[in-house]
């Protein structure tokens, strides 16, 4: 497994993030689909692999229709594992003097966040961006099932995810032949 911590500001805050790029699984033994979402959501390089899920068609997306659906399962909870693991470490950091160069009102910032919350938004954010790189992939792979799914979820005003569905869509272009 591959570890990226990345320290990143929300609302002038600095929160830890755990972001994994969870490559679970050897190249031999994924789906190009796999390696897709695994680099879209954790490191993003998607882009080396376009030609390689295109070639993939029907098997890719399925894969990809499956992993918008169910979202990252297994992946999520270790998500959720690391980013408790790397919130404990920070906070007994900050306990033991070590500042990490933050401002007295950052570590404040960073120590009103409970753990619960961070980890409950780092899965929820990894959740998001796993979906949509599924839809991304999807555009990627223009078979018509996928495509049809995209224009699903673009054309419902409700769905979180209805604006990465219209960029998908207009990367697509005409679906590719079965």
């Amino acid at each position: 497994m591959v570890r990226q911590v990345t320290w990143y500001g929300r609302a002038r805050r600095l929160v830890l993030l755990g972001t994994l790029a969870l490559c679970a699984c050897s190249s031999d033994s994924c789906t190009i689909a796999q390696r897709w979402l695994e680099r879209s959501c954790g490191v993003g390089e998607a882009h080396a692999l376009d030609a390689d899920l295109r070639a993939a068609g029907a098997r890719a997306e399925t894969d990809l229709i499956d992993a918008y659906l169910t979202g990252p399962g297994r992946l999520g909870d270790e998500v959720a594992d690391e980013a408790g693991r790397q919130y404990d470490e920070v906070i007994a950091a900050l306990d033991a003097g070590r500042s990490y160069g933050l401002s007295a009102d950052e570590i404040a910032a960073v120590r009103s966040e409970s753990r619960q919350a961070h980890v409950r938004d780092a899965r929820g954010e990894y959740e998001r961006a796993y979906r949509r790189a599924a839809l991304s992939g999807l555009a990627v792979v223009g078979r018509r099932e996928g495509l049809a799914l995209l224009r699903r979820v673009a054309a419902d005003p409700s769905s979180s995810d209805r604006e990465t569905a219209m960029m998908a869509l207009r990367r697509a272009g005409p679906p590719t032949p079965p």
